[in-house]
């Protein structure tokens, strides 16, 4: 189980580089995708440090402001 935990853990830290380096290359910072979003910076950061996901509405909000599919951006293709 513990192994199982750890590489969920990696997975989300994963999709959390993921998430600033998409966030980064389309030159937004924290506050304006939060601001996008109806968000606050918290929930970016917990993203971007792998510590949660972005719900469904918020994977569907990203893909509409990145011009990505959601399956990328949770890094299930590359």
């Amino acid at each position: 189980m513990i192994s199982e935990i750890n590489r969920n853990l990696y997975t989300t830290v994963d999709i959390g580089e993921r998430l600033r380096d998409i966030r980064k290359n389309n030159k937004y910072t924290k506050e304006l995708l939060a601001k996008k979003l109806n968000t606050n910076i918290s929930v970016i950061e917990s993203w971007e440090d792998g510590l949660s996901l972005p719900s469904d509405r918020y994977l569907d909000k990203l893909s509409d402001i990145y011009g990505l599919p959601r399956n990328y951006l949770m890094g299930e293709i590359k």
